[in-house]
């Protein structure tokens, strides 16, 4: 069996103003040796209640993963060996911001295992960048993209933000150009969630976060596919483009709904049909750790029927598509509710795989939304496992 395992590391330098995930800013050499030795207990726990079990993908994300020191990044890895099964050909992702980038700190990485580099450059234009809280500019990302490959990294992939306030179309035609001319191997295109409880969500209710409208998105969307395939890079998910041969591993697992578990504050795990989080935020996950409380904030037993579901909600986001055998129990449903979309050829099937069109993708929420709504019993379905990003 596929399976992932995710590290979530919550240390941040600064909070962005658009994001929303647990993290913290406190950072200090105390503050990560903390964690750090809950971060054991926590891996030893799971051991224990899982016997040992094999991943074929590791990830590291955040927060930001970078800010580790080399010492502290070999003293997880031995923790994670010592624990669980690494497969030999695993990829292990680690999540890096453009200011933490060093010959010495990427020489490191690579020696105590990471293979496979995730960047959030976000933008190459500098107003933006500074707009959004970044602390990196469109230079810094340059010669961080530089010193990855100096540094032997051939599997790079790098995250750019669409829909931003004052953005334009050849924002992000430049920006997708400069990744190109940087050789990475993979790109994602995240559309800009404005959350309340942010920087941005309190510019939106102020009335000062001028974002694009429909029109102007869906010409970025377009600006970047038609730059990314003039390339070389395929759409395998809905936003996630690669060369042949570079597709991120470990989201494969999310999107075609396998298990996998999550370790550090705000991760899910989703493991023999159930779906849990230890703890919410930094805080409360230290301090569960710290006294031997293993049970899960929350969790949910996925019913066959619901598992169906996601695995349409996930597997749809795919270019592969989804084997309609995986899923007797909507085929009926889905009977229903898919001519008006095959009709306008936004959805296809073949050989018994059903799949988006290169049109579809474009409105890839939408049909989405359709298609999974008729085939619930009860209750929405959400989906949005955290290390979910490149």
């Amino acid at each position: 069996m596929t399976r992932g395992l995710y590290i979530h590391i919550p240390f941040c330098a600064r909070k962005c103003f658009y994001c929303d995930f647990v993290i913290t800013v406190k950072h200090a050499a105390g503050d990560r040796a903390r964690f750090l030795s809950v971060l054991e207990k926590d891996l030893a726990q799971a051991a224990r209640r899982y016997r040992h079990l094999s991943f074929a993908t590791l990830y590291f994300g955040g927060g930001t993963p970078s800010l580790l020191t080399p010492d502290e990044l070999r003293r997880i890895m031995a923790a994670i060996r010592h624990q669980f099964i690494i497969v030999p050909d695993a990829e292990i992702t680690l999540e890096l911001n453009p200011d933490d980038a060093s010959e010495e700190k990427l020489r490191a990485f690579r020696k105590y295992g990471i293979n496979r580099i995730s960047i959030g450059v976000q933008s190459f234009n500098d107003r933006l960048l500074q707009q959004m809280g970044r602390l990196h500019d469109a230079e810094g990302a340059r010669r961080a993209l530089r010193l990855i490959r100096e540094t032997g990294f051939t599997n790079v992939s790098a995250d750019l933000i669409l829909r931003l306030p004052e953005q334009t179309a050849g924002d992000v035609r430049d920006s997708v150009g400069e990744l190109i001319k940087a050789g990475v191997s993979q790109v994602v295109l995240y559309d800009l969630d404005v959350h309340e409880k942010t920087v941005y969500g309190l510019r939106q209710r102020q009335g000062r976060l001028p974002l694009p409208e429909e029109p102007l998105h869906r010409e970025m969307f377009s600006a970047a596919l038609t730059a990314l395939e003039n390339a070389g890079f395929a759409q395998y998910e809905v936003s996630s483009f690669a060369r042949p041969g570079f597709e991120s591993k470990h989201n494969l697992i999310y999107w075609r709904n396998q298990d996998y578990l999550g370790l550090g504050p705000g991760a899910f795990s989703y493991l023999d049909g159930t779906r849990s989080q230890f703890a919410g935020n930094t805080t409360r996950y230290l301090e569960k750790c710290a006294a031997d409380d293993w049970q899960p904030d929350t969790a949910e037993i996925i019913s066959p029927h619901n598992r169906q579901v996601e695995t349409l909600l996930t597997g749809l986001r795919l270019a592969e598509g989804i084997d309609l055998a995986q899923l007797p129990d909507l085929r009926n449903r889905l009977a229903e509710a898919l001519p008006p979309f095959m009709e306008k050829e936004l959805v296809q099937l073949k050989e018994n795989r059903l799949s988006m069109t290169r049109e579809g993708r474009f409105i890839a929420e939408t049909i989405l939304s359709a298609l999974v709504t008729p085939c619930l019993d009860s209750g929405p379905v959400s989906v949005s496992p955290r290390g979910l990003t490149s």
